[in-house]
């Protein structure tokens, strides 16, 4: 009876050692996962002309995690850190008055400590426009003309825009353009300051090129759209990576309607 004893607790021994061994091994496993990595990157904040700004502080960086949404702000060096667990699904940037950034499904590798670059809004304001089809062979060009307020500006010699082509909501073309802000700087364009700050704009006129794949009908009423737009539009691209686009062009613009033949 006594060697029973004996021998059942040599082998409950056996065993809480070896229990205590596992969960150890186990313990330790559990403290050697990798720790959790922090998304960081800096963003620069530039004004409608090219200028960056000191102060980059306030831009909201969002992040779209495994399902949950939490939103970050830059500090006035522009750096931000969003902590994640495997992935990002979506992220933004944006501030108030630029324009903004996001990625789907980024590739974290590729963004890791990057500058991303977010350009001002165009303050120019343009109205009266008025747009007719020009000859440019199997191009769609138009002629255009459109009155600008804060057209003149001392910081550059040349102001920005762009031209849109829509029907039904759906921009079949665009292209970006820019006029000097003195006149005679450039054939087939023609500046009239109208007042200090404000100018008459006519230009020969502005190609559209359109995709392939995409239709144009003709004789139809098309919207034409004018914005304003920036020094530098795309500020929004680093590494040759394009965001999901949304360039700095005016909150307001010009319309006319055109029938092509």
């Amino acid at each position: 009876m006594k060697m029973t004893f004996q021998k059942s607790s040599k082998i409950f021994a056996v065993v809480f050692v070896l229990s205590t061994l596992l969960f150890q091994a186990c313990q330790q496993d559990d403290d050697a996962s990798p720790p959790s990595t922090n998304f960081m990157g800096t963003v620069e904040l530039y004004d409608e002309f090219g200028i960056q700004y000191p102060d980059a502080a306030g831009v909201s960086v969002e992040v779209l995690s495994q399902g949950n949404s939490n939103t970050f702000l830059t500090g006035p060096d522009g750096t931000f850190s969003v902590p994640y667990i495997d992935s990002i699904d979506w992220f933004e940037m944006a501030k108030e008055g630029f324009g903004s950034i996001s990625y789907l499904n980024p590739d974290l590798s590729t963004f890791q400590g990057q500058k991303f670059r977010l350009g001002e809004k165009s303050s120019m304001l343009v109205d009266s426009l008025v747009t007719t089809q020009v000859d440019c062979g199997d191009l769609i060009c138009l002629g255009v003309s459109f009155t600008v307020d804060d057209f003149f500006a001392d910081e550059v010699q040349r102001r920005f825009f762009q031209l849109r082509l829509v029907n039904s909501g759906n921009m079949l073309s665009r292209n970006r353009f820019f006029v000097f802000q003195e006149n005679g700087q450039t054939a087939g364009q023609n500046i009239t300051p109208l007042s200090a700050t404000r100018a008459l704009v006519e230009v020969d006129h502005v190609s559209l090129p359109v995709p392939p794949e995409v239709v144009v009908p003709n004789g139809v009423p098309l919207e034409v759209q004018l914005f304003g737009a920036t020094e530098r539009e795309y500020f929004n691209y680093e590494n040759g990576v394009p965001g999901t686009e949304d360039v700095t062009l005016s909150d307001q613009f010009a319309r006319d309607t055109i029938v092509l033949r």
